[in-house]
């Protein structure tokens, strides 16, 4: 194996090792963010509690919400406020970060420094896939659990139980290829252009 195949290597062994060593503080960076999409998506509800926790021994994103009396969640309208809890793997908020880095970085036929800018690249894109991921899936596991005791028949019309179970279906790994694919696509697209700018700068 080339020498620099072998950094690669060691780089991704190391950061993707150092994720799953800080996998709590990885998890708390994001609670705020997921917290502003829940309220925005779902302003009928009140989140009283959003954090990682680990109650039966694996580490989960915990959503604890309230919904308020007089409103419709899950097409079901709450005379009363009514607690619901739902919760998802922190295993599954830490699946983007890795599958990224590991195309970016073994992303053929390019130079180090361009697989660098590559995974600078997966940053913005990395935001996309965590807000489309976690929070959307509480809010399904919310919805699913509403509409199993209210309306069962209404299940397959709904599409935030429907991209819940697409996700949990595999579609999470693919969310996080496709993210990566276009951060690599961004690289390619921009640094003809600031490649060429630089050129005439430098002639000039």
């Amino acid at each position: 194996m080339p020498k620099s195949a072998l950094m690669l290597v060691l780089t991704y062994a190391v950061l993707a090792a150092l994720l799953l060593w800080q996998a709590p503080r990885y998890g708390e960076f994001w609670i705020p963010l997921y917290q502003w999409e829940i309220s925005l998506l779902s302003p009928e509800l009140d989140i009283t509690k959003l954090e990682i926790g680990a109650p039966q021994g694996e580490r989960v994103v915990m959503l604890n919400a309230e919904a308020r009396p007089g409103s419709v969640f899950g097409r079901h309208f709450f005379e009363r406020a009514v607690s619901m809890n739902s919760s998802t793997l922190l295993g599954h908020m830490l699946l983007h970060p890795i599958v990224m880095l590991l195309i970016v970085l073994m992303w053929p036929t390019v130079s180090i420094t361009r697989k660098f800018f590559y995974a600078l690249a997966t940053a913005p894109f990395l935001v996309a896939v965590e807000l489309l991921d976690i929070p959307l899936v509480l809010l399904g596991s919310l919805e699913d659990l509403v509409l199993s005791n209210a309306a069962p028949d209404e299940l397959r019309f709904t599409p935030m139980v429907s991209w819940m179970n697409l996700l949990n279906g595999g579609g999470r790994i693919a969310l996080s290829v496709v993210a990566a694919l276009l951060a690599i696509a961004t690289v390619q697209i921009v640094a003809p252009y600031v490649s060429a700018k630089i050129a005439r700068q430098t002639l000039a």
